[in-house]
């Protein structure tokens, strides 16, 4: 006989739904206001004051747009996109710039301050003269040799291009120069020979040829240098050569 199975009992209530809290009025203003905020500041940001869209250059007969693809800026652009540092960097790679400032002016314009690099010597190379400043960095290679300009002689580096720097082995002649010029006794030089070894001859635009040896003493050898040509000015007697080798037995020979 089949078995019968229990009458179904009393269905359990079930427990209500708790009750949906309504959104809180402070929640829905600070929502707004944060939107409001946002979209203000992207308003704000669009703004043609933040635009850059102009360039002043200062310090350069260099034009404005060479300057700017040099940077690797594109104008017009918002401020905070123009990256001033890294465009500092790639000015400074330039040949002819020595140092650069940059910084943006309300309204909207760009000022570029550019120190050039002004050549103090030029070393022969292959296809003419390479001019160089203080640093010993190449500004250009021209076909002629500049008025003024020292002749480099001796290096062993004979094709150098804009941008490039001269070989270790030229700092002894650098810093002759550097001292030199300090002294206000560059005008003086028509030469600067760098023998192997780094001994180092000058020759001045009146002919004197000056024995200065190594770079040890260089600023002693150079204040006596001076001191024998006023001696000589004022004697009335030209100097042939100096012998600064050993700064404390100088030897001088008059024409």
């Amino acid at each position: 006989m089949a078995s019968r199975l229990p009458p179904p009992g009393p269905e359990k209530a079930r427990d209500p739904l708790p009750p949906r809290k309504a959104a809180r009025p402070g929640r829905l203003i600070a929502v707004g206001i944060l939107a409001f905020l946002l979209v203000a500041a992207l308003a704000v940001l669009r703004s043609p004051l933040f635009m850059v869209n102009q360039v002043v250059v200062r310090g350069t007969p260099l034009p404005a747009n060479q300057l700017l693809i040099a940077a690797g800026i594109r104008l017009p652009a918002q401020f905070f996109r123009i990256p001033l540092s890294q465009a500092r960097q790639r000015l400074l790679a330039h040949p002819q710039i020595q140092d650069a400032r940059l910084r943006v002016e309300v309204p909207g314009r760009l000022v570029i301050t550019i120190q050039e690099r002004v050549p103090v010597g030029a070393a022969v190379s292959q296809g003419g003269f390479a001019y160089f400043g203080r640093d010993g960095k190449v500004v250009e290679v021209a076909p002629q040799l500049a008025a003024g300009l020292v002749v480099l002689s001796g290096l062993k580096s004979s094709s150098l291009r804009p941008g490039d720097s001269l070989p270790a082995a030229a700092r002894p002649a650098l810093d002759l120069l550097a001292q030199a010029g300090s002294l206000s006794l560059l005008p003086w030089f028509s030469e600067v020979h760098l023998a192997p070894g780094g001994r180092l001859t000058v020759y001045t635009r009146d002919g004197t040829e000056v024995l200065l040896g190594d770079a040890g003493q260089m600023e002693e050898k150079l204040r006596l240098l001076r001191a024998l040509y006023s001696e000589a000015q004022r004697q009335g007697r030209t100097l042939a050569r100096v012998d600064l080798q050993a700064v404390q037995s100088p030897a001088v020979v008059f024409r």
